[in-house]
């Protein structure tokens, strides 16, 4: 089976089972399946809640990994015992992070990007979804393009300052680069 053949059986698949998931009689009336309605009042971030989501799997993360660094000196199952807690707190934040990427974690674009590509390289997955998650490293190494600046929370602060498009750069500039600009004659 070629690649092609491949990926159009898995297309026909797909379409198959969508067709066995939305067998409303309305279909034809009505262009959004029932279940979209169903799920739509469940789709309204809580910023609050998204907050102390990262909070309660931050902290618990940080925590379970310092003591099981500090145990390493008394008993290595321990030591795995403890990491094992802070494994599962990092699902936790892996779990954020995907939300983060499909835009729903937070009601704010911005906010869904800084936090995502704090927490990891999965952002390369949104940007390429058939790339899978084994390989999100290796392409992230591999390509310089993808290299730039993460954000995180100190150096996103610096965005409060970019007011202004700046047409020749092609990119967000301060009130005080205006100072540097060259005036016009």
């Amino acid at each position: 089976m070629t690649n092609d053949e491949f990926r159009s059986s898995v297309s026909l698949r797909w379409k198959r089972l969508w067709r066995s998931i939305d067998t409303s009689s309305e279909r034809a009336s009505s262009t959004k399946p029932a279940w979209a309605e169903a799920v739509a009042r469940y789709q309204t971030p809580d910023v609050r809640k998204s907050v102390w989501q990262i909070v309660n799997s931050f902290v618990p993360f940080v925590v379970a990994w310092y003591l099981a660094y500090r145990a390493l000196s008394v008993s290595y199952a321990l030591t795995l015992a403890r990491a094992a807690i802070g494994a599962g707190f990092m699902m936790r934040l892996f779990i954020i992070q995907h939300d983060c990427g499909h835009g729903s974690f937070f009601k704010s674009k911005t906010a869904n990007d800084i936090v995502g590509s704090v927490i990891g390289v999965h952002h390369i997955h949104h940007l390429s979804p058939r790339t899978p998650n084994y390989l999100l490293q290796k392409c992230y190494d591999e390509n310089p393009v993808l290299h730039k600046e993460p954000l995180a929370f100190w150096t996103s602060l610096r965005c409060l300052f970019l007011n202004l498009w700046d047409e020749q750069q092609q990119k967000l500039v301060s009130f005080r680069s205006l100072r540097s600009m060259p005036q016009a004659g």
